[in-house]
């Protein structure tokens, strides 16, 4: 597991023991082609690494984007409770990696500097992705 979390972009600044911490509070799941992880506008309660295969991403039906193997995606919602503005299915078949919001609260309670790391990476994330879809929004973070 922990060969697949060290590709993850939001993991890095875990480390080794940091990545070993996280694995003991995440649950691996296998889905077939077809199957819907979320439904658009579903409570967001999970973050979900694709460890292998392919997730699509469709919005009111449309394909809007697609999580392959090493990526993750409703990180955020870890930290702010809201709703899928997307839907999640299997491309084929999928193995996941599930770090619920319930699992989060342990991991912070029980490993604070983790949590915080994560956390941070999440947001990194985030900025990250908001900085590519506004390309006129000043980097001066």
């Amino acid at each position: 597991m922990s060969a697949v979390l060290s590709k993850v972009a939001v993991f890095e600044e875990l480390g080794a023991a940091g990545l070993e911490t996280l694995s003991g509070f995440l649950e691996s799941r296998t889905y077939e082609k077809g199957f819907l992880l979320f439904q658009q506008g579903q409570e967001a309660a999970e973050l979900i690494v694709v460890a292998e295969g392919q997730v699509v991403l469709r919005q009111s039906g449309t394909e809007i984007a697609r999580v392959e193997a090493g990526e993750c995606l409703g990180g955020v919602s870890l930290v702010v409770i809201g709703h899928r503005e997307c839907e999640a299915a299997a491309e084929g078949p999928v193995e996941v990696l599930s770090l619920t919001r319930e699992s989060y609260l342990r991991l912070r309670a029980d490993y604070p500097s983790v949590a915080l790391d994560l956390q941070e990476g999440i947001l990194r994330h985030l900025g990250a992705a908001l900085r590519d879809l506004l390309p006129n929004v000043s980097n001066s973070d």
